[in-house]
């Protein structure tokens, strides 16, 4: 039976709407597809071994000729979606994905002159955290140079994204199928509309 993760963005939890409309229409035209939408961690070590335990459980259980689980990830679920299809053979549908969360992150890192910088809250899942610089380096440390199949990744940017520069994202991934909408903003407001062809992607079928 084929399986299908879906890691959820770094502000956000399994109950967002893209995470809960995957899990509604995968239910509907593929009811026998196991869909797992994880609660992740804000930090990064957490997040990927928690995702990797998640991964191992599900191949452990599946028959050998079984394909890996099938990847979608959103913003910093995409982030981990690439490390994970990289390192897993998995076909993944990355959206608006972090590129290189370490600079993304590096203004927030906190320092002895302003402690308060990195203290972060997920209002979603209801977790706080502090960044530091090691996590900074946890976090280049899974950033996938080169992708030894990027044609495995499905990338669906909008131009509007009002949180991560699209610009980013393309020219990272120019050597997978990236697809770019026009307008939109970070959520990927065409996203239910793309889930036959992220399906289809996937080869859930």
């Amino acid at each position: 039976m084929h399986s299908l993760v879906y890691l959820h963005g770094y502000f956000s939890s399994p109950d967002s709407a893209k995470a809960q409309a995957t899990a509604a229409w995968c239910a509907v035209h593929y009811p026998q597809l196991q869909v797992h939408i994880p609660v992740l961690p804000m930090t990064p070590t957490p997040a990927r071994e928690q995702i990797a335990a998640l991964l191992d459980e599900i191949i452990a259980a599946q028959p050998a000729s079984a394909p890996p689980p099938a990847l979608i990830g959103s913003s910093m679920g995409g982030f981990f979606a690439n490390y994970f299809a990289e390192h897993y053979g998995c076909r993944a549908v990355l959206v608006n994905p972090a590129v290189r969360p370490n600079e993304l992150f590096a203004d927030l890192v906190a320092s002895q002159e302003n402690a308060q910088a990195a203290q972060l809250h997920n209002p979603y899942t209801g977790e706080s955290c502090t960044l530091t610089a090691q996590h900074m380096v946890e976090l280049r440390g899974l950033v996938v140079e080169p992708m030894t199949h990027p044609e495995h990744r499905m990338v669906l940017l909008e131009t509007g994204d009002e949180t991560l520069d699209y610009r980013d994202a393309e020219a990272f991934y120019r050597a997978a199928n990236c697809h770019i909408e026009t307008g939109g903003d970070h959520s990927f407001t065409r996203y239910e509309a793309w889930l036959p062809r992220i399906a289809q992607f996937l080869q859930l079928g």
